[in-house]
């Protein structure tokens, strides 16, 4: 699924604050060269009313991918985002910041979500995500699989064409592989996401041996992970937060 041009795996946001927001997209052109993206937040869906704006560099570095945090939001306040390049202009996302700290709202309605191994089932599920109304997803892990193929006969209805992944680029392959799912690009347009990893993201059942046996290994699938999730890093790689 290539309709996004060079912006093959779309855009993405983060549930980051009551005042800011994570916006992400990728820039495929940038592999091979230093791009510079410019992009805009705005209070309406035809940018009428663009409250926050910049330019932020991609290269090869970080596969093409672009993260920046808008700042100066209101709280619990629907914005639109979108990037470009020149007249390549990307798809256009929503996000949402969270309530102040002191607000006391009656409600707020996330979905959660966890476990979507690519070849295992589609994603109609992600396509109903897009159309809710939601403050947020709260994604629990195992965002990718890093093993390949059709595992289970029974039970896996597509083909996973990457390779196994051990190494930088080759779990670079999976988020790509992945976000060519166009329902889970719409989920991610539509609103700001707050994940966390699990297992899959490295190797199954790895534990704190894991890292040590294999530190190179585990480098590249966290720093992957950073890559193409829209997180603002914080305390080097300390994933766990509060908001």
């Amino acid at each position: 699924d290539v309709v996004d041009g060079p912006w093959d795996c779309g855009v993405a946001s983060g549930l980051h604050a009551h005042d800011a927001a994570v916006l992400w997209t990728r820039f495929a052109p940038a592999e091979s060269s230093r791009v510079d993206i410019a992009w805009e937040v705005a209070s309406d869906p035809t940018f009428s009313s663009v409250v926050d704006s910049g330019v932020r560099s991609t290269d090869g570095s970080t596969d093409g991918c672009a993260k920046v945090l808008a700042e100066g939001l209101s709280p619990a306040t629907t914005y639109w985002y979108r990037f470009s390049v020149d007249s390549q202009v990307s798809p256009v996302g929503r996000t949402r910041t969270l309530p102040h700290p002191d607000s006391d709202p009656d409600s707020m309605r996330f979905a959660v979500a966890s476990c979507q191994k690519f070849s295992s089932g589609w994603y109609p599920a992600w396509r109903h995500v897009s159309e809710a109304e939601l403050d947020g997803v709260l994604f629990l892990g195992d965002y990718i699989y890093e093993s390949t193929g059709k595992v289970n006969p029974l039970w896996d209805v597509r083909d996973d064409p990457s390779r196994r992944a051990t190494d930088l680029s080759t779990y670079r392959a999976k988020y790509k592989l992945y976000r060519s799912d166009a329902d889970l690009r719409a989920a991610h347009a539509a609103h700001g996401f707050a994940p966390v990893w699990d297992d899959h993201e490295f190797h199954n059942n790895c534990d704190r041996t894991s890292i040590t046996d294999d530190p190179a290994r585990a480098e590249a699938a966290y720093r992957a992970w950073f890559e193409y999730q829209p997180v603002w890093p914080i305390d080097g790689t300390r994933i766990h937060r509060s908001l």
